[in-house]
């Protein structure tokens, strides 16, 4: 194909350390940012003023759900996008390659 010079072997390494990366470093993460809430909560609730806390953790997850939902989102759409995009350009389909990198947003 003119123009493409893909290395399928790379692009395989380069989504494994992705898969690797969301596995190891964001997915826990997001557990501790919702196990930090709900234990702000827990704590807060022997003074009597969970009810106040939980109202400003319930505030502050609903102004950031699109936001941590996007990424999850965004992840597996170049995701799934670059592996479409590969296996296109292996079947020697230029224009199909193409248009799932334009997608890979």
């Amino acid at each position: 194909m003119s123009g493409w010079d893909i290395d399928p072997n790379g692009v395989s390494g380069v989504l494994l350390g992705l898969e690797a990366e969301v596995d190891d470093n964001l997915s826990p993460g997001m557990t501790g940012c919702v196990n930090a809430l709900n234990g702000a909560i827990t704590a807060t609730n022997g003074e009597g003023k969970a009810m106040l806390v939980a109202s400003a953790v319930s505030e502050w997850s609903s102004m950031h759900e699109a936001d941590f939902t996007g990424i999850g989102d965004r992840i597996g759409n170049i995701t799934s996008n670059t592996i479409q995009a590969v296996s296109a350009y292996q079947q020697h389909d230029e224009s199909a390659a193409l248009e799932f990198q334009r997608n890979a947003k």
